[in-house]
């Protein structure tokens, strides 16, 4: 003759029940919490990602490669700049025949190379970086191009002026000097400003 449930085991039986009923709502629960954790894991590690030593040295050759071209472009600069700056010298602009004529000499080869140096940086250079508004850019660039004209001046000013120093020679040496110093303001500002990422996003928003 089969035994009866003691009150003891009705007893232990209900939570029993009770914790088997309330298993897949709790399940249910906690679908979305692990959800919610998960997506915020992989958020945290995509940061990661792009804080990682990889991403940073990808910008440094993303850099370094920049550098590159605009020392390309910088060299056929160059080359235009010392020709038209040496066939002055030579002829209508010799410092023997007019006075200061090494400096007007350097500021009309100058402002020949800058045209020289928009079209290669622009197209070239800085080629992903361009903005949309391509007249503000041109007034930007050409304005760094002349303040890199004023330092790549202060050479040749000492060379000649404060030292007496007039020779081709001279002249020459004192004309690379300001060549690099040029160079190193433009490549920074032109980087930095005139193609700046950050504002080729917002003139492209702006459009």
């Amino acid at each position: 003759m089969p035994s009866s449930l003691r009150p003891q085991d009705a007893e232990h039986d209900i939570p029993q029940r009770n914790a088997a009923d309330a298993t897949p709502h709790t399940l249910g629960d906690e679908a979305p919490v692990s959800d919610f954790v998960s997506l915020v894991a992989a958020e945290e590690a995509q940061a990661d990602e792009q804080h990682s030593p990889i991403s940073r040295m990808d910008r440094l050759k993303a850099l370094a490669a920049q550098l590159v071209r605009f020392g390309l472009v910088g060299g056929i600069g160059f080359i235009v700049e010392t020709a038209v700056f040496n066939a002055l010298l030579f002829t209508v602009l010799a410092p023997t025949v007019v006075p200061g004529g090494e400096l007007w000499a350097k500021v009309i080869a100058t402002l020949i190379a800058i045209v020289t140096n928009w079209i290669g940086n622009r197209l070239w250079t800085f080629r992903h970086d361009r903005r949309s508004d391509r007249g503000r850019e041109g007034l930007e660039f050409f304005g760094v191009s002349l303040i890199g004209l004023v330092v790549g001046l202060i050479p040749i000013w000492v060379t000649g002026q404060l030292l007496g120093l007039t020779g081709p020679i001279a002249l020459n040496l004192a004309n690379i000097v300001g060549l690099g110093l040029g160079s190193i303001f433009r490549f920074v500002c032109y980087r930095w400003w005139v193609f700046s990422p950050h504002r080729h996003r917002q003139s492209d928003v702006a459009n």
